[in-house]
């Protein structure tokens, strides 16, 4: 849709898009958590804890070993930024977040 799109539109006010952005990614996350009933959910729920558990930890563990082989960190800052890395959530909750001075 930008000025790189097939309609061209220029636009440059950065700040503004970050906002609306942030604004519409809340909504997402918050009406997907909101409408998802327990009982469509039941069925699958324990296989879904299971695999997004393994999946996480499995991710941690990677990020953290690649963290101390490659850019040679120690292996406790490895394993933390592969516990901050691991969650599929991290890029929106970290763009909600506000910054710290």
């Amino acid at each position: 849709m930008g000025s790189d799109g097939i309609f061209k539109i220029q636009f440059d006010n950065y700040y503004f898009a970050q906002t609306i952005s942030s604004i519409a990614l809340i909504v997402i996350m918050f009406t997907g958590g909101f409408e998802t009933s327990f009982e469509m959910a039941k069925p699958v729920a324990f296989r879904a804890i299971i695999l997004s558990s393994l999946g996480t930890i499995l991710t941690a563990f990677m990020v953290g070993v690649f963290c101390y082989f490659i850019l040679q960190m120690s292996l406790l800052e490895g394993m933390l930024c592969g516990a901050v890395l691991a969650s599929t959530d991290a890029a929106s909750v970290f763009s909600i977040l506000p910054n710290s001075p």
